[in-house]
């Protein structure tokens, strides 16, 4: 043993050295990001128990807004953050790890405390630490705003997030508040909103940290040099409100709104005295916190009349009406940004709007007007067997036609049908979703039974519990 160490040390004696000169060893630090996954803790009982983790960051690396940060997330966070940077991101996103689904079972078919036995959660946060620092290691998912609210906000809030990628310097949560919808060919066409926006940030910083009347003491300061900026006013509703000055909002959100019904631009596309992105972001959320619903429509509204191929005020024109329930007009708006468009969640988008508005009628409407018009629109669009034309389609379009056959109680051509497309749902299935079980055994099951099928039915459910003897449902 001694005669090998010996050896060793004589081979790296034998390794070219360098000498460290006083200027490297004040040099700043190389780049780095460390995140840790430690500290799991289990909250609540019987059915209501979770596991939390707790997510500790270190860097230095410009793009993220805190150095240093903790917080706590659940699997669930996890699986958000995943989702959000598969849709939006062009990196191939690493796989969580698994939901152990046997373990989810209720207590009386296990003999452990399944997903809360203290190895299972040992297990799985490791894999959760190597998930993301896989994730934030990666330069193009560093730009997204998914990953910085999932490691730098205290919590997620699902309603106010709005995807997007990161533009540096403007605090995290104000941003979240003044998300631009400009694309990046608008806003260098127009630097002008670039330059309206950055006379903002003071005021977000104040607002960030609930000092209002610092908020609004530097909104007077920027109205005096800027009378005419819209987006600084409707910020001024939003702070007004805040310190309980509902009088002065109300005058002011009044005249804001007088600007927002002209159907044409007072000014040049990115002039301050315009109703903006801003603008109707700001005057929006003053509606929503005073419940005034109708409000946010009508701002939308007349925003599509000025703009009507604006694919961002259309969106905020479609969640605007289902806010209200207004199954109708979502539909008229789901099918013009899916002519915009052509993507086809949008249409996705007007067939359940359709379906909708099935609880607001009678049952018989229901299947004389709504079931029909949902399942001709799927055919039409994907569906068709007499098209010549091979149509594009996805796991989201084939179970949105198997649940309007469903609601039709069509239960044989639901069989057929699923027959026919099961491989291709079953391959679209990611490990960790239960759809290759569902679509394969349970599915088939339910729709040989109803369609009356028992003989066949039987034989699915003995071989089904073949292959799993826990599940005697």
């Amino acid at each position: 043993m001694a005669v090998t160490e010996s050896e060793n040390r004589r081979e790296i004696a034998r390794l070219p050295t360098r000498p460290i000169s006083l200027e490297d060893r004040y040099d700043p630090p190389a780049n780095f990001l460390e995140i840790e996954v430690l500290n799991p803790e289990t909250h609540g009982f019987a059915g209501k128990r979770y596991t939390d983790y707790e997510i500790r960051m270190k860097t230095n690396l410009p793009v993220f807004r805190l150095k240093e940060c903790t917080v706590r997330r659940r699997y669930s966070d996890f699986e958000w953050l995943r989702k959000e940077l598969e849709r939006d991101s062009k990196i191939v996103v690493p796989p969580l790890p698994t939901k152990a689904w046997k373990r989810q079972m209720p207590a009386f078919f296990r003999r452990d405390d399944g997903i809360f036995e203290d190895d299972f959660i040992d297990e799985r946060r490791k894999g959760l630490e190597q998930f993301i620092n896989k994730v934030a290691g990666h330069p193009l998912a560093q730009n997204e705003r998914s990953l910085h609210v999932f490691l730098q906000e205290t919590a997620i809030d699902h309603d106010k997030y709005v995807p997007g990628k990161m533009s540096s310097g403007v605090p995290l949560t104000a941003r979240t508040l003044a998300q631009s919808h400009h694309n990046d060919s608008q806003r260098i066409a127009n630097p002008r909103l670039e330059v309206n926006e950055r006379r903002l940030r003071p005021i977000y910083d104040f607002m960030e940290i609930h000092n209002y009347r610092k908020a609004l003491t530097e909104i007077e300061r920027l109205l005096k040099k800027q009378a005419h900026f819209t987006a600084c006013k409707a910020l001024k509703c939003l702070v007004l409100l805040k310190l309980d000055k509902h009088d002065e909002a109300c005058a002011l959100a009044n005249e804001l709104d007088t600007l927002a019904s002209a159907h044409t631009h007072a000014a040049p596309i990115g002039d301050a005295s315009n109703v903006d992105e801003n603008t109707l972001t700001f005057l929006s959320q003053y509606y929503k916190d005073l419940r005034q619903y109708e409000k946010v429509v009508s701002l939308y509204d007349n925003a599509t009349k000025r703009e009507p191929n604006s694919e961002e005020y259309l969106c905020s024109l479609f969640m605007a009406y289902v806010r209200m329930k207004d199954y109708k007009n979502q539909m008229l708006t789901a099918q013009k940004l899916y002519k915009l468009t052509r993507k086809t969640p949008y249409y996705n988008w007007a067939v359940i709007s359709v379906l909708l508005q099935i609880d607001e009628n009678s049952a018989q409407l229901a299947q004389t007007l709504y079931i029909p018009m949902a399942l001709k629109m799927l055919e039409k669009e994907f569906f068709d067997e007499n098209s010549q034309q091979t149509k594009s389609y996805g796991e989201m379009e084939c179970l949105l036609y198997l649940c309007t056959l469903e609601l039709k109680k069509d239960f044989p051509k639901a069989l057929t049908f699923l027959t026919k497309h099961l491989d291709g749902l079953i391959k679209s299935a990611t490990n960790e979703s239960m759809l290759p079980a569902y679509f394969a055994h349970e599915k088939p099951l339910i729709y040989n039974y109803k369609a009356g099928q028992f003989d066949e039915t039987y034989r699915l459910a003995k071989n089904f519990l073949k292959e799993d003897n826990y599940v005697w449902n």
